[in-house]
């Protein structure tokens, strides 16, 4: 595997420090590689998903922005799939890295025309320039997880923006203009590497999860 930007060498890093620790002192983990996670309560500040910025400037009726020319393709899976994943990751004793996403390639001019639909939005996309070493695919092989976890995300890669139902919490937000409250940790699991934090969200069964890895005792 070779890292085509700096955030994937990051990330590669982390997996070899994982291993290196199995090795030579018997560490027992798991790292997840998250997909394009998407679903309700997603931010709009900071490096927020494409999904949540461009349900907010529709819901605003404000321009689109779109780098490139759009065909530009990402995984997108649900956060409630992800939830599924993560638990399953901790509580079995597999070993190595895995995989979190659809298997499914979805273009950003896709996911334009699914929020567009939905919301019943005029606003046309307005094109920039393409982002300097942005990757033109992006999808995950999600076959070892299947196998060895027995998981697969059971929404889809973009039934629910088609569905639409997680945009009430969007609609509801802006209606209020309430912003979102810092919640406080339910549960961290300390690691020597970056952290993975679960937080309550509403409704019931759905967690913000910050990527990170799984370690056990």
């Amino acid at each position: 595997m070779q890292p085509a930007s700096p955030y994937g060498v990051a990330k590669l890093t982390c997996e070899h420090y994982l291993r290196c620790f199995h090795s030579v002192h018997g560490l027992s983990y798991a790292a997840l590689r998250y997909a394009n996670v998407y679903g309700p309560r997603q931010s709009t500040r900071g490096e927020s998903g494409v999904i949540a910025l461009f349900a907010d400037w529709l819901l605003r009726g404000q321009p689109v922005r779109i780098h490139g020319d759009g065909c530009q393709t990402r995984d997108f899976v649900y956060v409630d799939d992800v939830v599924e994943a993560s638990p399953l990751a901790m509580q079995s004793n597999v070993r190595g890295a895995f995989n979190v996403g659809t298997g499914v390639e979805t273009s950003i001019n896709d996911i334009f025309v699914h929020l567009k639909g939905f919301i019943r939005s005029s606003v046309h996309p307005k094109y920039a320039p393409a982002k300097a070493g942005e990757q033109r695919r992006s999808v995950l092989d999600i076959s070892r997880i299947a196998r060895r976890l027995d998981w697969w995300a059971a929404n889809g890669s973009v039934f629910r923006i088609k569905d639409g139902t997680w945009l009430t919490s969007c609609q509801r937000r802006l209606a209020n203009a309430v912003p979102v409250p810092k919640l406080k940790p339910m549960l961290t699991i300390d690691l020597l590497l970056p952290n993975v934090l679960v937080v309550p969200c509403t409704p019931p069964r759905r967690c913000r999860i910050m990527p990170g890895v799984f370690s056990r005792p």
